[in-house]
């Protein structure tokens, strides 16, 4: 009891601490030992004299003291736990809030260079398209005249294999950019 009674007396502490606390402290009732001192009284009334009432008295009263002592502190523990996961909470909503706000400075920094980006992308992807269309044109007469072991592969396929039953998983096919006028190209492949 003696620790309980420090702990609530100090300063707050943390949740898992004051979690224990109350865990220590058990059901608050010590209802066999007011349970014991009652019984006591009741001998102490039929068959002792009154120095023995007294003092059945006493260790009743005291039962009772323990026992509105142990509500008290778990009550005050309670409002304490109360108040630190507050606290904790509190504390934990501010380290979030400045997280999210650094890596919204972060974002920041992209999204100033994402106009030159995007139209970096851009022509680079209708680059890639037209020199896709032009293998292929290519290819197709190549077939024709007959000189297909002279075929030209892919653009793509050259840097970044796609496997043969992927359906539009070219680049070309896959990326989207939004159109932001007067900020950055757009891309529908």
């Amino acid at each position: 009891m003696r620790g309980i009674v420090e702990l609530i007396r100090g300063p707050l502490r943390g949740p898992a601490d004051l979690r224990a606390a109350l865990a220590d402290l058990g059901d608050c009732s010590n209802a066999e030992e007011i349970e014991a001192a009652e019984a006591k009284r009741r001998e102490a009334l039929i068959s002792g004299g009154e120095a023995d009432v007294e003092r059945a008295d006493k260790a009743l009263a005291l039962a009772h003291r323990k026992r509105d002592r142990l509500a008290a502190s778990r009550e005050e523990l309670e409002k304490r736990l109360a108040e630190a996961e507050a606290k904790d909470a509190a504390d934990q909503l501010t380290a979030d809030r400045t997280a999210a706000e650094r890596a919204a400075q972060e974002s920041l920094k992209f999204l100033k260079r994402y106009p030159a980006l995007a139209k970096e992308i851009v022509a680079g992807l209708e680059g890639l398209l037209a020199a896709e269309q032009a293998v292929a044109a290519v290819n197709t007469r190549l077939a024709e005249a007959g000189r297909v072991d002279e075929r030209l592969d892919p653009v793509e396929k050259r840097v970044v294999p796609v496997p043969t039953w992927t359906i539009g998983g070219s680049l070309i096919a896959s990326v989207v950019l939004p159109k932001r006028e007067g900020y950055a190209p757009g891309w529908n492949g």
